[in-house]
């Protein structure tokens, strides 16, 4: 059982196994060496350092001072008192020592201590041959100089230009005070290969508070921070669609910049499915290739399988690349399998290939994009169209034309298929002039712009057989505002305030564009920006038209010494002079009169709590068309309390949410974490969740029950257990990340 590390920043943390002297790559291993120093030194030795600072470790000479000498006998002579031997950057301690200089070999029977670069010791009798730097040392109390941990053994045998060897051995990363800790390993025979970075033990088992959990008669391990091949910890869980779920993984150190993954994982309701993970890094990017299979599936009765690919690489100054490919054999995978690429949060798979370039002036962009469907919810709906490939290009910002005459540019070209065949190809650009005036207390952008889209289309695309649809729309808008602030003073606090009112006009004369296809365009998201765009589409197959006015006004309340936001709040308003046609489907027109209100509003109580507050109103309708409201309170990162309400109508089926989060200390070893999300509209429970963990020095245990709806009607439930040997490694379902997701809410998988 080894780990691998983490070897770069962008690579997620694999999951490991350290085995026996310390922990590689494992997010809990910084938490927990907090803990230990607050319950105590590992190494009582270190302070010693202080006193007793090591040499070069490349001077091979023999430094000994002591309060007395004498000679016992020729070629035997004693020294006593407060002896110091010093070779190199080892040092070695102790009351009395026998000098054989016949044989330049150190002897000791009343305690030695050894300072080395790798091993610290305590040994009742120890022997050294001075020269050599070899030694062997009997009934010994070891510390890791490396990595945190402990131990003792019957033996140890150390060599200078090979392995050490020790007998007998009882190893654990729990503070000195606790004996022989919480936990321990127990091995018959250990060897530390301190250049190599790899230690062997043979007959090697695991004791968690007097209870043997693992045994295995061989165990290769890393001693330093390199990577080495070898078994990973096993995972384990439970649930009610896979039954009992046993994964063993196996971990290859290919090169230093190439690794791989190799995981049976036996689902006793589903079969025997093979995962596999290669990753690289070098001069030309780095990438991920994993692959799951799963033969046979006993429930579905077929073969069922995952691809994922992806490549990131910045080929050039300002040049960055990106490849993202996964594919799954069936709608309902994830659903079934619960893979780590879980992307149930998402209805769609994509697939692309990327290239861009961001340069002073401009942006370029090149893509082939895919998608599949994942969302079991929506089976039988028609995928995405694919784009193969679309160029954009536009400038990054506005640029001088004459004056104070500015313009700026934008167009894209996109062919679109589907099942790899050709539907058709869009050309869309805007070129737009205008002045921006900028006086700080005030602003205004006059622009005038013209946009063009070009179609050309195959059956059954083409809507009455028109084959090359265009569309032609002047743009006119005009953006100005005031800057206003004050020096306020309240609660003996000052602040500044900021108030800034904001006019924007924009006309976009009608067109039809019924003979134009749907390919990409939808309405956006939740958004203030929207108050100002020039279109209310998000895509290029339609250009709503709009005669209308937006008035907002923002204000903040700020800090006066740090500039820091206390409240921030703004309100804006569409009036719309002239009616607007509905241009999608399902989509509802807007009447004259009309009108958009948008109002949000933050407020940061202090440095721990934070409120947000957003809303879309529809005056005709008289009701909230979008709404998030959220207090968030985090006076540290593992104390968390969070209530949520979101609210859609504008798209699809309606969306009413309450979430409700929490992760709290309940003592300083226990704490509990806790998530609940329902749904109003549906009156139903989409997941509850209920976690403990207890958290000691140098280890720690996580319990949780989860039931959640996989889809409208059927609903998994299962029970998670995790158990961390810290230094060790964890024996689980791997429950932490799942664990961090509830805290924060976060639905997104890696």
């Amino acid at each position: 059982m080894v780990a691998k590390k983490n070897r770069a920043r962008q690579w997620r943390a694999a999951g490991s196994l350290t085995a026996l002297l310390g922990v590689a790559a494992q997010p809990a291993f910084g938490e927990a060496a907090d803990v230990q120093t607050a319950c105590g030194p590992v190494n009582p030795l270190e302070s010693l350092r202080q006193q007793y600072p090591g040499g070069n470790p490349r001077d091979s000479r023999v430094f000994i001072d002591a309060d007395r000498a004498s000679v016992a006998e020729e070629g035997l002579s004693m020294m006593r008192g407060s002896v110091v031997v010093r070779r190199g950057s080892t040092t070695l301690l102790a009351p009395e020592l026998r000098y054989d200089g016949s044989r330049s070999v150190l002897a000791g029977e009343s305690g030695l201590t050894v300072l080395s670069d790798a091993l610290d010791l305590q040994a009742q009798v120890g022997r050294v041959a001075a020269e050599r730097g070899e030694g062997r040392f009997e009934d010994a109390r070891f510390y890791l100089r490396k990595r945190v941990g402990r131990g003792t053994a019957s033996t140890v045998q150390t060599a200078e230009d090979g392995p050490s060897r020790l007998r007998e051995v009882r190893f654990t990363t729990c503070p000195a005070d606790q004996g022989d800790g919480d936990w321990y390993l127990r091995a018959q025979d250990v060897q530390l290969d301190f250049d190599s970075g790899q230690g062997t033990a043979r007959n090697a088992q695991v004791v968690f508070k007097g209870i043997p959990l693992i045994y295995t008669p061989w165990l290769a391990f890393p001693i330093t921070d390199e990577r080495m091949s070898g078994f990973l910890a096993p995972r384990m869980g439970s649930s009610n669609d896979r039954g009992l779920d046993l994964s063993v993984p196996y971990y290859w150190n290919i090169a230093p910049e190439r690794d791989a993954t190799f995981t049976p994982r036996l689902m006793s309701k589903r079969g025997l499915q093979l995962q596999s993970e290669y990753r690289y890094l070098g001069a030309l990017g780095q990438g991920v290739l994993y692959n799951e299979y799963l033969p046979n599936d006993q429930i579905l009765g077929e073969d069922r399988t995952l691809w994922s690919y992806r490549h990131q690489a910045k080929p050039a100054p300002d040049w960055q690349a990106k490849i993202d490919y996964s594919s799954v054999s069936d709608i309902d995978y994830f659903e079934d399998l619960s893979t780590t690429l879980n992307r149930s949060s998402s209805r769609y798979l994509q697939r692309q290939a990327a290239l861009g370039y961001g340069g002073p002036q401009w942006d370029l962009f090149f893509r082939a994009q895919d998608f599949q469907l994942v969302d079991p919810r929506r089976r039988g709906e028609p995928e995405p169209y694919q784009r193969l490939p679309q160029v954009m290009a536009r400038t990054r910002n506005p640029q001088a034309l004459a004056g104070p005459l500015v313009y700026d540019l934008r167009a894209e070209a996109v062919r679109f298929g589907r099942d790899g065949n050709r539907q058709g190809e869009r050309l869309d650009a805007e070129l737009g002039v205008g002045a921006a005036w900028d006086r700080g207390g005030y602003f205004a952008r006059p622009r005038l712009a013209y946009r063009q889209t070009q179609y050309s289309l195959i059956d059954p695309v083409a809507i009455d057989g028109e084959q090359n649809p265009s569309r032609g729309q002047p743009i006119v808008s005009l953006d100005t505002g005031l800057r206003f602030e004050r020096d306020v003073d309240w609660a003996t606090r000052p602040f500044l305030q900021t108030l800034e009112p904001r006019l924007f006009y924009l006309y976009v004369p009608e067109r039809d564009q019924s003979e134009l296809p749907v390919f990409d365009t939808r309405l956006p998201e939740f958004d203030f920006l929207r108050l100002f765009d020039t279109n209310r589409y998000v895509g290029a197959d339609r250009q709503g038209s709009a005669n209308q006015v937006t008035t907002a006004v923002s204000s903040a309340l700020r800090d006066g010494e740090t500039g820091a936001p206390v409240v921030e709040a703004t309100l804006g308003r569409i009036n719309r002079f002239t009616p607007s046609d509905p241009l999608l489907p399902d989509e509802e027109g807007a009447e004259i009169g009309d009108s958009t209100n948008l109002a949000e509003a933050a407020a940061y109580l202090g440095a721990d709590t934070r409120a947000r507050f957003q809303i879309e109103w529809d005056d005709d309708e008289q009701t909230a068309i979008q709404q998030v409201a959220e207090v968030r309170y985090q006076p540290e990162p593992r104390k968390l309390i969070g209530v949520a309400y979101r609210l859609r109508r504008d798209l699809g089926e309606p969306l009413e949410q309450v979430d409700l989060m929490g992760s709290w200390p309940v003592t300083p070893e226990l704490a509990a974490v806790g998530r609940w999300n329902y749904s109003l509209r549906d009156d139903q429970d989409l997941e509850s969740l209920l976690g403990i963990e207890y958290r000691s020095c140098c280890w720690a245990v996580q319990v949780a029950g989860r039931r959640y709806v996989r889809n409208l009607d059927e609903v998994d439930q299962g029970i998670y257990l995790q158990l961390e040997l810290t230094g060790l490694g964890r024996l689980g379902d791997g429950i932490q990340s799942f664990l961090n997701r509830a805290m924060v809410g976060d639905e997104t998988m890696p």
